[in-house]
Order: structure tokens, then sequence, then C-alpha cells
């Protein structure tokens, strides 16, 4: 009988078993470090040694992670455990709340772990899942738009299009139209295809700035939210400002950031399918350092087209008083894009129900309401 722990622990040692369990392990285990127990149990001499499986399973230094066995916990192994529990594509608030009794207080974003995870891949808009179990990867509407306009010789149905994305993916049809409506597709007579390049002007920046400093470089100050700390970008930045960032329609590009010292350059990023206008990323490790919160207004300088700074300002920027005259002139800037603030392109509330004009519908002829 073996029920004595020293004696299990000496045994088990003896005979070499933790080692030819880790060995297979080591074997079959994934990317991940997740592994089949049924087959490790097979390394036990006789099934007496079932009954001291789990003493076996922590002398091997494994993890029980969401009830699967692991031979390493890293971010990826639990959100990969997380999805195998599932066992279907996922929401992040499923997985997040999968995993939240095996975190003990520990929290981190698990789309970033999950954007570092190369056959974890979406499925919907808001669901995630292993590249295996998803026959069509959801790449985003403007990426599903594209497609089906290749799949179609060069132009779709439009009625394709807001049928096929919402009941495939989970988007919602006003979500599509509202990407149609930008300057990278152009919609005739019921069929849209991509658009040629559109002549996107660019105002002046001192019209759109608030000042400049000492040695005479343009500033542009903008309200922090939660959201920019955690790693979301900043949305609706004026196209003159991301230009003096050498950033324009359809490109992207980086800056490094004089201060605060030592962050990583930001992004600057203007899509042609973007329904927010360009827009700034990797905010969050310089707003931190400023020590800022939800609410505070900082100021971004512009020193080059590769170098800015953040320092927090004191004065709250309102755009629809200080250059009311954009509003007026933006239109012509940015033919079918949905209402213009200050010269950046807003997005039209996705969750407001838009008529699709009737004469866009060739098949059935008939006026849809999404």
């Amino acid at each position: 009988m073996m029920n004595d722990g020293y004696q299990v622990e000496q045994l088990i040692d003896a005979g070499g078993l933790c080692v030819r369990v880790m060995a297979l392990a080591a074997t079959i285990a994934d990317e991940y470090g997740l592994t089949d127990e049924g087959e490790l149990r097979r390394c036990l001499p006789d099934s007496s040694w079932l009954a001291h499986w789990d003493r076996i399973v922590e002398m091997c230094g494994f993890h029980r992670i969401c009830g699967q066995l692991a031979t390493k916990r890293t971010r990826k192994t639990e959100v990969a455990a997380a999805l195998m529990a599932i066992g279907r594509p996922a929401t992040i608030a499923e997985i997040e709340t999968r995993l939240a009794p095996e975190l003990s207080g520990e929290s981190f974003r698990i789309g970033s772990v999950i954007s570092q995870m190369d056959d974890v891949i979406r499925a919907t808009k808001t669901e995630w899942g292993f590249e295996d179990w998803i026959a069509d990867e959801y790449e985003g509407i403007p990426a599903e738009i594209v497609q089906r306009i290749n799949e179609d010789g060069g132009s779709t149905r439009l009625n394709r299009l807001l049928e096929e994305l919402p009941r495939m993916f989970g988007v919602n049809a006003a979500s599509v139209w509202a990407y149609l409506n930008t300057p990278a597709f152009r919609v005739e007579h019921g069929w849209v295809s991509e658009a040629d390049a559109p002549a996107i002007a660019v105002g002046r920046l001192d019209d759109v700035i608030d000042g400049r400093d000492d040695n005479d470089d343009p500033y542009w100050s903008f309200s922090v939210y939660d959201r920019h700390l955690t790693g979301y970008s900043l949305q609706g930045v004026p196209p003159e400002v991301v230009a003096a960032l050498g950033c324009y329609f359809g490109t992207k590009t980086t800056a490094t950031v004089r201060s605060p010292h030592r962050c990583q350059d930001i992004s600057v990023i203007w899509r042609k399918t973007s329904i927010h206008g360009p827009e700034i990323g990797r905010l969050g490790p310089a707003l931190r350092a400023l020590g800022v919160e939800d609410g505070a207004d900082v100021r971004l300088t512009i020193h080059s087209s590769s170098e800015v700074t953040f320092s927090l300002t004191s004065t709250r920027k309102n755009p629809l008083q200080k250059h009311p005259q954009r509003l007026a002139a933006a239109t012509s800037s940015f033919q079918q894009l949905p209402p213009t603030l200050g010269g950046v392109t807003t997005a039209t509330p996705l969750s407001a129900r838009l008529r699709v004009p009737a004469d866009q519908y060739i098949e059935s002829g008939s006026t849809s309401e999404t």
C-alpha cells in the first residue's frame, strides 16, 4: 500500500516515473504548454497509481488552468486554457470570466495577449477562437468588403455586403454602410468597388493647433480618457496634425517621444477606411509617465515630423469655439464621409438607424432600414 506521502515520493523518484511523465509531456504539449492528461497517465505502471496522480502532477511542476493541464504558466497559456475549456469561439468577457478564479487578483489585457497568439483568430466582430475552429476568419468590415469585391472581379453587389457580413460575423448593417461611405469605396447603382485615390485636401496647420512654444514648435491639446491609458488609440486627430508628423491619407508612420523620457515611439495612422479620421497610437506609456488621469488635458508638441513631446496643460481646448470656420469647409475634403467636427471625420453612431437609399438596391428594389 502507498498511503504515506513520503513513501510515494520515494517510489516515484526511484522508479523515474516523474522523469518519464515530464519527457512525454515535453513531446506532446502544444506551444502554450497545454498537454493531454490522458496520454500522460499511460506512463503509470498500473491503475493503482491513479490515486496518486495529483501528487505526481505536483512533483512534475505542472499546472492546472481552467481544467487543463499545462507544463508552464504564462499569460498565453492561461488564455489558451480558457478557450480550450470553453470549447468554441468566445468573447473577451467570456474568457475573462473563465479565467477570473485562476488569476488570484492579477489582471491583464486579454485582447493584447490574443494579438500575440498566431493561431487564435477572430470568428466574428467580438469572438475569438483557435484557427482550426474557424472556417472563415473575420478580418474587420473593410477587409471583408475588399475580399468580396475581389471575389466578384472588381465590384460586388451592395445587397450581398449588407446581408452577408451581418449574418456571418454578427456586425450591424449600419456599420457596413458607414464603412462604405468612406473614401476607400465607391457605391454606384447598387454595386460597390474600391475607389480611385481620392484627393484629400489638408488645411493649414496653424488653423487647428493651439499655439506655438518659445522655439516656434506647434502644439495641439487633447483630452485623455482611461481607454488611452490602457492601449487604445486617440482617434479623430486633425489631418493637419498628422500631416505635420509625416502621415498622409492611406499611410502610417512613427515618431519618437522626446519627453517623457524613455517612452516607446508613438504610431500615426490615417487609414483609407477609417470612419474616425486619423489616429495616434501607443500613447499609453507616455501618458502613464505623465501621471495623467481620466479627463485630463495633454499637450502634444511637434518638434519635427519624427519627434514629439507630451506635457500636461491646464487649458481645456474647445474646437467648436476655437475654429468654427473649420466646420463649414470640412465636407469638401471628405466626399461621402459622415459629418465632420473641426475638420476631423467623426463616426456616424453605429447604433443609430441608418436608411440605405432605395436606389442602391439592385435585386429586390426595396428600401431597407437598418
